[in-house]
């Protein structure tokens, strides 16, 4: 009979105890260390919501839409990490958005589907960081169907899109948006976000 993979690869004796003291290592990297603190931000602060977006661009957290269970909102929040100052950014165009996707790609936040109070989406916003505005863009091929509560990410400059919810159906579905092939990959790179 073959050996286990527990007999292959014995497993190690675990390191001693080590001190907790503040500073001192630890066997878990720290990790036994984690805790959560409220802090104290500065300036007018976006209404009470859930089903937003938040995006950490450099020392500024992005935050874009939601709802309050009530309402649905467009509007567009940034906070300095640094002074933790929120600013309200003022558009030119409102997109109410709840349950989307925002997911940096650039100097943009590709936002993504969601509903806006009253439908489900399936259109594709594009944020610039830099200018703080939408723009329009003609994105080619097929997008997804409408839907919310779906995840997104960016890996190998394409854009992901995974699952959601369209009010009747949940989807299991992949789609990809092949930014470099179709040219729509931004060449902003570094930028910052001025929001004071």
């Amino acid at each position: 009979m073959a050996p286990s993979a527990l007999e292959r690869h014995p497993r190690k004796p675990s390191a001693p105890a080590r001190s907790l003291r503040p500073g001192a290592p630890t066997p878990h990297g720290g990790l036994d260390r984690l805790r959560w603190e409220e802090v104290v931000t500065h300036g007018k602060k976006p209404s009470p919501r859930g089903y937003h977006t938040a995006n950490l661009i450099d020392n500024v957290m992005v935050l874009v839409g939601g709802s309050d269970g009530q309402q649905c909102f467009s509007d567009i929040w940034c906070l300095n990490l640094d002074s933790l100052l929120w600013s309200l950014v003022k558009v030119g165009e409102n997109h109410r958005r709840l349950s989307h996707t925002a997911t940096q790609v650039g100097s943009y936040l590709f936002i993504f589907g969601g509903h806006d109070g009253a439908n489900y989406m399936q259109d594709l916003l594009l944020f610039n960081l830099v200018s703080l505005q939408y723009e329009p863009r003609q994105i080619a091929g097929k997008p997804p169907s409408i839907r919310g509560y779906h995840a997104a990410c960016l890996a190998d400059s394409r854009v992901f899109i995974f699952g959601g919810f369209n009010g009747i159906e949940v989807f299991d579905d992949v789609h990809v948006l092949d930014l470099a092939g179709a040219a729509y990959l931004p060449q902003v790179t570094s930028f910052h976000i001025d929001v004071e």
